[in-house]
C-alpha cells in the first residue's frame, strides 16, 4: 500500500471538439512529493490541473487518488478526499475578517474551541496573524493570496494543488511564498502549476514539462533547465 502513488493519471485525455488539449497523459505523484508543472500557453498544463481539481471531466482516461477514481467528481467532492486547491485568483469572503474567512473554511471540525485553535495556528504558520482582524475585501492582492493559502492549509489536506501561485506577487512576497511551500512540503504533497521560471528555480525539485497535450520531459529542475529539447520548445535562449 505504501508503494501506491498518491495521485496517478492513466491515458488521461481531454478533447475540445477536434482539439486534443490532453492526449493520453500518464502521470504519477508520490506521497510527500513536490512537483512543478510547466509548459507554454496551450501546452495542456492548465487543462491537466482542471481535470485534477474537478473543474473539467476528462474525455478519456482515469484520475486516481489513493487508488480510487476521482475523475469527473466535483471540486467539492475531490476536496473532501483530502485535496486542497489554491486557485490563481483568490476566492475570499470579502465582507468577513481574515480570521472569519479561515474559520468558515475549517469545515471538518465542529468544536468551536478546536476550530479557533486551528485558525490561530494556521495564521501563524502562514505568517498572516497581523491580518486577523482586517476585512478581507480591504487587503492587498498579495495578502489575499496568503489568506486563501491559509484557508486551504487549515483543512490539513494530504495534497495541495497550486495554480500559478506567484502571479502578481512582489519579489519579497515571492520569496516568502517559496519558503512557505518548502515548509508545507514537510507535511503535504504539492503540485505547483507555474510559468515563472525564476520561481521554479526557487522551489523546484521534480519538474514535469507539458507540450502539445503530452508530457515532454520529467526530471530534476537543473536537468530540465539544461534540457535542449525543453529549451527549444518552451524556455528559450534566455533561460540559462
Amino acid at each position: 500500500m505504501n508503494d501506491q502513488p498518491l495521485l496517478q493519471t492513466r491515458n488521461l485525455s481531454m478533447h475540445f471538439g477536434g482539439v486534443r488539449a490532453l492526449d493520453q497523459v500518464d502521470f504519477s505523484l508520490s506521497r510527500g512529493e513536490l512537483r512543478c508543472l510547466i509548459g507554454s500557453n496551450g501546452a495542456g498544463k492548465s487543462t491537466f490541473f482542471k481535470c485534477l481539481t474537478g473543474q473539467l471531466t476528462p474525455t478519456h482516461g482515469e484520475v486516481l487518488l489513493n487508488g480510487a477514481e476521482v475523475g469527473g467528481l466535483s471540486s467539492a467532492a475531490i476536496a473532501s478526499r483530502g485535496v486542497g486547491i489554491k486557485t490563481q485568483v483568490p476566492n475570499l469572503f470579502d465582507g468577513l475578517t481574515v480570521f472569519e474567512n479561515l474559520w468558515v473554511s475549517v469545515r471538518s471540525v465542529q468544536d468551536n474551541k478546536s476550530r479557533d485553535q486551528i485558525v490561530e495556528e494556521t495564521m501563524e504558520r502562514i505568517g498572516i496573524t497581523h491580518l486577523s482582524k482586517l476585512v478581507a475585501g480591504e487587503i492587498e492582492h498579495g495578502q489575499r493570496q496568503f489568506v486563501e493559502l491559509a484557508m486551504v492549509v487549515a483543512e490539513s489536506p494530504e495534497l495541495i494543488l497550486f495554480d500559478e501561485p506567484a502571479a502578481g506577487l512582489s519579489a519579497e512576497e515571492t520569496r516568502r511564498l517559496a519558503d512557505i511551500i518548502h515548509e508545507l512540503n514537510r507535511e503535504h504533497a504539492l503540485i505547483v502549476v507555474e510559468h515563472d521560471m525564476q520561481f521554479i528555480r526557487m522551489i523546484g525539485k521534480q519538474v514535469t514539462v507539458f507540450h502539445q497535450g503530452q508530457i515532454l520531459a520529467e526530471d530534476e529542475t537543473d536537468a530540465i533547465l539544461n534540457n535542449q529539447q525543453v529549451r527549444n520548445v518552451y524556455l528559450g535562449k534566455s533561460a540559462v
